[in-house]
């Protein structure tokens, strides 16, 4: 597999993974970009089986060292796309979404990143250990405790 065929196909992946690590468009595109330019600067070492969750940590690593370098702090709201529904729809969605954040937002940074992974990109708990330097047991625990926490976290917010 020639290298356009590997971002062709992962590209869109690791775009959707930068986003819900960051939460914010632009720079979920400049770790994209900057996780490819890595794989290339490595493109010997590529193999197939563990490709993508080679990707995946080097798109992990890219956002832990911006965060290190700039601690951002992104605003949920300035994120939410222009609704082309009515108002009631759009206020229901808005607050599921919110809700939905808030409940994230409980959760630690490697919790909240197994979960994605798992959930959203649909990452096996061997891909997801890969992706995030973890033993495969490790994994598979990380990923229950966030379901549970998140699950928790929702109803409680519920409960207010």
């Amino acid at each position: 597999m020639d290298f356009h065929q590997v971002y062709d196909r992962y590209a869109p992946a690791v775009q959707r993974f930068a986003f819900w690590l960051c939460g914010d468009v632009h720079l979920a595109q400049d770790l994209t970009s900057e996780t490819f330019v890595r794989a290339w600067l490595r493109i010997d070492t590529l193999r197939q089986p563990t490709l993508r969750s080679y990707l995946f940590a080097i798109t992990r690593n890219l956002y832990l060292e911006d965060r290190r370098k700039h601690r951002r702090q992104v605003e949920l709201a300035e994120n939410l796309p222009a609704s082309l529904v009515s108002p009631l729809v759009a206020l229901e969605q808005a607050e599921q979404f919110a809700s939905a954040g808030q409940a994230l937002s409980q959760l630690g940074q490697r919790e909240r990143t197994a979960l994605l992974l798992r959930a959203v990109e649909q990452m096996s708990y061997a891909e997801i250990a890969a992706a995030l330097g973890l033993s495969l047991s490790t994994a598979k625990v990380v990923v229950h405790r966030a379901r549970l926490k998140l699950l928790l976290a929702r109803q409680q917010l519920e409960e207010k």
